[in-house]
């Protein structure tokens, strides 16, 4: 009954023998329109967690991993991470 009045959709619950009030039947209808783009499942194109799902696909971009190294660099000083870059150099023969 998606295009019934509220009054409507009272009366055949009751007719089922269910106890309702209009009141109820708008707040649903509301709640119902207020999820809209979420009903629709996904994530709307250009959102800002965008990289963060193309990374969790495997999908690495240059910038994101530059992000990554800064983020590193500002966590846990730039000595540690130099000294891990030096290790890292080491272990693959540079």
């Amino acid at each position: 009954m998606p295009n019934a009045t509220a009054g409507e959709v009272v009366k055949a619950a009751q007719a089922k023998g269910l106890k309702l009030q209009a009141g109820l039947v708008y707040a649903v209808r509301s709640a119902a329109k207020a999820k809209g783009s979420k009903a629709k499942g996904g994530r709307p194109k250009g959102s800002k967690n965008a990289p963060r799902a193309l990374a969790a696909r495997g999908i690495k971009l240059m910038a994101d991993e530059w992000a990554v190294l800064h983020r590193l660099a500002m966590r846990h000083g730039l000595a540690k991470v130099e000294a891990y870059v030096q290790e890292l150099k080491k272990s693959v023969g540079l």
